[in-house]
């Protein structure tokens, strides 16, 4: 399991922001902030609104939060449920078949042309991601 905590303070220094400025956007002490910040369990909420205020989404380091939805009444993560349906064998399957055809798309026309199409790239970019989500490897 990552240290949510080590992950949290890495992003912030990659953020431009200084930890300073993170602890005084959020509403705790310093002393509170920078204890969470040593927890390898840092609560989910915690991370996703430390997130809010460097401008990452930290769905990209903690799988488990692909799997969750924030509910701002209650101020916390929740499991999200639908999720599973997505993932399902048959879902996994459409999207590796999709993922391959603008795969080869991309390859034939970059042979074709000798360059790179762009908005075929991103479209690639986003398959890997949606893989990426679901855990496909």
């Amino acid at each position: 399991m990552k240290h949510r905590g080590e992950t949290v303070r890495m992003r912030i220094s990659k953020s431009g922001l200084n930890i300073a400025e993170v602890y005084d956007r959020y509403p705790k002490p310093k002393n509170t902030f920078l204890s969470w910040l040593e927890q390898p369990d840092l609560s989910w909420d915690k991370v996703w609104r430390i997130g809010q205020i460097i401008g990452w989404d930290f769905r990209e380091d903690f799988v488990e939060m692909r799997k969750m939805k924030f509910n701002a009444t209650e101020g916390v993560f929740e499991f999200n449920e639908p999720f599973e349906e997505y993932a399902s064998v048959e879902f996994r399957e459409l999207v590796i078949n999709k993922f391959n055809f603008f795969e080869n798309k991309f390859l034939e026309m970059e042979k074709a042309e000798k360059h790179t199409n762009t908005a075929l790239s991103n479209v690639i970019d986003t398959l890997k991601r949606i893989l990426k989500a679901l855990e496909i490897k």
